[in-house]
């Protein structure tokens, strides 16, 4: 039912058998090291947000006196963090993995407490938030979660992966290890993030950012880039990750909106075969808006316009589904699950959506539409 690209299917199964690189970065407790990232929108994401990292943490060598050591904090001044997550050692060594967001209801946090030597050894870590609940996942399974509310503010200033703010010098530096470092501008499902830990992903899908940390701080998802400062520097590891170079996803078309946020047609985990927890997501839509799907395995090369919105699918192809009606959440995010079946014919076809969202405030005709996503299914 979808259209057929077998060039692109040969270049993927190629790019597919390169070999992970095996490389992280190593801070250490009572020195000063860091990754810094310049400010962007981006990296405080309006529609929700999903951060996640593989971590190993020392608790044995922890330098002495207060120390809280930080995966990541956007907003490195004291007491003004957007989100974070770090431990909460304190003076005594605390194992208390913590999560917080800074929403206009103010700061929400959770805490997980961890057993002695937890993550000694390689821990996939997550946060989310999604206007409702903010959670804790630990290698794919949810631990604890807080009711919180609120859209996320944007305070400025950096993000840092590695190390806190500044305040007490070298207490807040991460003491181990951190590898494939990436964030969400929505919050993911426990069954997304189980379906991606293991694959190390050089593009994820449109709005994220991902730092593989392979001899490079380079976003190779966005262009939220970072340089290494300070006591820090690459090594080898012993995670084993499976190598996705291509996230199977891609605009095509431009978005039908005069709204301020844009409407970003996207998915919360790579379109492989047998993905059973595959879902369309659509970020920056009107919040509680109702709203309608397209999906087809045809394009069109110039668009339709209908009711003020560019239609870059072709509804009327016998691969078009009918329009499926949706529902945005309160923070203007919608998605619908379409798992995908473990059948090796979908390898390298194409499928397309695009969504449209009823918003007298911001689209002519009282319409407002994302651009289409071209997916192209993956092994």
């Amino acid at each position: 039912m979808f259209r057929n690209a077998f060039m692109l299917a040969a270049l993927s199964a190629v790019a597919l058998v390169s070999p992970a690189q095996n490389q992280s970065v190593t801070l250490v407790s009572g020195t000063s090291g860091f990754i810094e990232i310049p400010p962007s929108p981006t990296l405080v994401p309006q529609g929700g947000i999903t951060f996640e990292a593989w971590v190993t943490y020392d608790e044995t060598t922890l330098t002495t006196g207060w120390v809280w050591p930080t995966i990541a904090r956007k907003n490195i001044s004291a007491q003004s963090e957007d989100w974070m997550m770090r431990v909460d050692a304190a003076q005594t060594a605390n194992r208390n993995l913590k999560w917080q967001v800074r929403t206009t209801n103010g700061n929400a946090s959770v805490i997980w407490a961890f057993q002695a030597q937890e993550l000694a050894t390689w821990t996939h870590v997550a946060g989310t938030y999604d206007g409702t609940m903010l959670r804790i996942f630990i290698n794919g399974t949810e631990m604890v979660a807080t009711p919180a509310t609120g859209m996320m503010v944007d305070t400025g200033n950096t993000l840092r992966i590695g190390k806190g703010d500044d305040a007490g010098a070298v207490t807040e530096t991460w003491n181990g290890q951190l590898d494939e470092v990436r964030l969400w501008p929505f919050a993911r499902s426990s069954a997304e993030i189980l379906a991606t830990m293991g694959q190390e992903i050089v593009a994820l899908p449109p709005g994220a950012s991902s730092w593989n940390l392979n001899g490079s701080y380079l976003d190779s998802s966005g262009s939220n880039h970072g340089i290494g400062m300070g006591m820090i520097g690459f090594n080898s590891n012993t995670l084993t990750l499976s190598p996705y170079p291509l996230s199977g996803g891609t605009i095509y078309g431009t978005a039908s909106s005069s709204c301020t946020t844009p409407i970003d047609a996207t998915f919360g985990s790579l379109p492989t075969i047998g993905n059973g927890s595959f879902a369309l997501v659509c970020t920056g839509a009107p919040a509680n808006a109702a709203g309608l799907l397209a999906i087809s395995g045809a394009n069109l090369v110039n668009p339709v316009n209908v009711f003020g919105v560019d239609v870059w699918i072709d509804t009327a192809s016998p691969s078009a589904f009918p329009l499926l009606p949706v529902f945005a959440d309160g923070l203007g995010v919608a998605r619908f699950p379409i798992g995908l079946p473990n059948n090796t014919a979908l390898l390298g076809l194409f499928a397309y959506a695009q969504w449209a969202w009823s918003d007298p405030s911001c689209g002519p005709g009282g319409i407002t539409g994302s651009s289409a996503l071209q997916l192209t299914f993956l092994p």
